[in-house]
């Protein structure tokens, strides 16, 4: 029976985003998981017309989907946008 490897650490995950080598297996986790938030930030906003007050995200399954969210709320609030993420816990 083989351990299941340890999560990345919050330094691990920065370092690969700040890698140069575009084939860095953490950073294109990172990358696919800011796609994915993208991509339902924009389906909610079709949804609504406009940016939603709320931005509904599954919770994070994993050290990366974390670092991910939080990576893409910090740079919605740098662009001015003002919405409040509400995380559902998933059964």
């Amino acid at each position: 029976m083989t351990a299941s490897p340890l999560p990345p650490t919050r330094q691990q995950l920065i370092d690969a985003l700040e890698d140069p080598d575009p084939a860095n297996p953490l950073a294109i986790k990172i990358a696919a998981a800011l796609d994915r938030l993208s991509h339902e930030f924009a389906a909610q906003a079709k949804s609504a017309g406009a940016f939603p007050k709320v931005f509904s995200v599954a919770m994070p399954s994993d050290e990366i989907q974390n670092f991910a969210l939080e990576l893409f709320t910090k740079q919605i609030a740098a662009e001015g946008v003002q919405v409040a993420i509400r995380v559902a816990r998933t059964s």
